[in-house]
């Protein structure tokens, strides 16, 4: 089993640490932010306790959805 969260927030590392417990492994997918800041925009305490960490782009997530984006 594998537990996917859709976050950046380190608020989640009791959860994360909870689940690697319970022998689970994670994976955390995250947009990194705007292209005008500098680096990814992920809590470091996160990502230290994930299996795997996955950044995503909007381009990304449409094509996981099965989804076309309109330009605005």
């Amino acid at each position: 089993d594998i537990a996917m969260l859709l976050t950046a927030d380190g608020d989640f590392v009791p959860a994360v640490k909870e689940l690697r417990r319970q022998g689970k492994e994670n994976a955390c997918l995250y947009f990194p932010g705007l292209k005008d800041r500098k680096g990814p925009r992920i809590a470091r305490r996160l990502t230290k306790e994930m299996n795997y960490v996955v950044d995503l782009s909007i381009d990304d997530l449409a094509a996981f959805m099965g989804v076309e984006l309109i330009a605005e």
